[in-house]
């Protein structure tokens, strides 16, 4: 029908940001997990875990899917990235079997809504997983609920441009509801099991109507206790490796990133709410669409690779940092990832101690010579900098610590205006995904 289409690339050697060795067999170590309980649940059930993820990556799915610890990782790099996409985590106060991964298909905005593109990535991908699951956790106890998150594209076309970006569908279903989805013949009986899911879309909550056109309206006096009193998670629209479009499970789950960036993607289950520096800039900047963001990606490529090169240089990176616009709180950032070459003890160095290592004795130091060189982009609001920490410990692992910053801040810091922790209280420091508060002297 020429709505969706299949992505046929060659596999390709992934340089990883950082010398790891994963595991070879394809699954999260529970000596990875920190959580008691979620390590537990990993060395319970580790050896189903690695059946299952076997059994969905030689399952025939109408378009290639391929699981992944985080969402949103381009065709060409799926072959290295991270396919550990099982694994057991807090999610909305409920211990959730999450099943993670980038469905390798583009639907034309033009021919699908974003209900029946959310219906389509349902019925390809969930429900065959779902008929998986009863031969692995029949009657299992240990944990509440079963989670999805696949970022697929969508195409939009217009008479002048023809944009592509990607969407994320997260679905969590109680355990009994998954385990019996894929017996349920009855249209509305399938409907009422969705109703009773926490379905969201891009970080919005979302009223899946399967086989309909439109999706239902969502009444927010469903949505579980944890999320009454906001709005809805505004996630990333990132389309980095480990950057999550929709919903990212890791907040709680593992101390350790694996060889692709964490988030996403893919993790920030849920950011809480700006400073009060970058809520005035962002107030005084039109909020942009995916679109809009597009449409400067496109504008500003030749620039940002420029400055892409120059970051790498400067910093002495042995990977691309990958400079891309992206929206948080529907405001323009300029992402990037860097690894810190430095090799940090696990036993002696606290994770505060590690952030703020990362930031004082790494990044600060050039973060002058970086913002001189970086290109005028409009509405730019900040820098999302994702600094890779190598952790030394029983076995190779790694933290990622995001520093989202205005670059207001970060010009003030780099005049002299003001101190380092000024800048970090200016903005929002996260480590794995969990949003934590940094000062530097303490913790040095």
């Amino acid at each position: 029908m020429g709505t969706a289409r299949r992505y046929f690339f060659a596999p390709v050697l992934l340089l990883a940001f950082f010398c790891i060795a994963r595991p070879t067999i394809g699954q999260v170590s529970p000596s990875e997990v920190t959580n008691p309980e979620l390590r537990a649940l990993e060395t319970q059930y580790l050896q189903k875990l690695i059946a299952l993820n076997r059994q969905i990556g030689t399952n025939k799915f109408p378009f290639p899917f391929h699981l992944g610890r985080y969402v949103g990782v381009e065709p060409k790099d799926q072959p290295g990235s991270d396919s550990r996409g099982l694994e057991f985590v807090h999610f909305h106060e409920q211990t959730v079997l999450k099943c993670s991964g980038n469905y390798n298909a583009a639907f034309n905005t033009n021919q699908f809504t974003r209900n029946q593109r959310a219906d389509r990535v349902f019925s390809d991908v969930v429900v065959p997983v779902l008929r998986m699951l009863s031969s692995y956790f029949v009657n299992s106890k240990d944990f509440e609920a079963v989670g999805f998150e696949i970022a697929y594209h969508v195409r939009e076309a217009s008479s002048k441009a023809d944009y592509e970006g990607k969407e994320t569908l997260v679905v969590v279903l109680p355990v009994s509801d998954a385990l019996r989805f894929p017996q349920i013949t009855s249209a509305e009986d399938q409907q009422s099991v969705v109703n009773a899911a926490e379905v969201y879309v891009s970080g919005q909550r979302f009223g899946l109507a399967l086989g309909k056109e439109d999706a239902l309206p969502v009444d927010v006096t469903s949505d579980p206790p944890s999320t009454r009193t906001q709005k809805a998670p505004e996630m990333h629209t990132f389309t980095q490796p480990g950057r999550s479009q929709g919903l990212d499970f890791h907040a709680s789950s593992a101390s350790a990133a694996s060889s692709t960036p964490a988030e996403s993607s893919g993790a920030r289950a849920r950011l809480p709410d700006m400073p009060a520096a970058q809520h005035s800039v962002v107030a005084a900047t039109p909020a942009l669409t995916p679109a809009e963001v597009d449409t400067l990606q496109t504008k500003y490529q030749s620039a940002l690779d420029n400055f892409g090169n120059q970051v790498d240089s400067v910093l002495h990176q042995q990977a691309p940092s990958n400079p891309d616009l992206a929206l948080f709180r529907n405001a323009l950032y300029l992402q990037l990832t860097l690894s810190n070459p430095e090799i940090f003890d696990k036993d002696k160095t606290s994770l505060y101690k590690r952030a703020a290592l990362s930031f004082d004795t790494f990044l600060a130091p050039h973060l002058g010579d970086l913002l001189s060189r970086l290109p005028a982009i409009e509405n730019l609001i900040g820098l999302n900098i994702t600094v890779l920490v190598k952790v030394s410990a029983a076995g190779p692992a790694s933290e990622a610590v995001e520093f989202i910053c205005p670059v207001s801040a970060l010009r003030s810091f780099a005049a002299f205006e003001i101190t380092n922790q000024d800048l970090i209280g200016q903005s929002i420091v996260v480590v794995n995904g969990m949003r934590i508060s940094l000062n530097l002297q303490q913790v040095e």
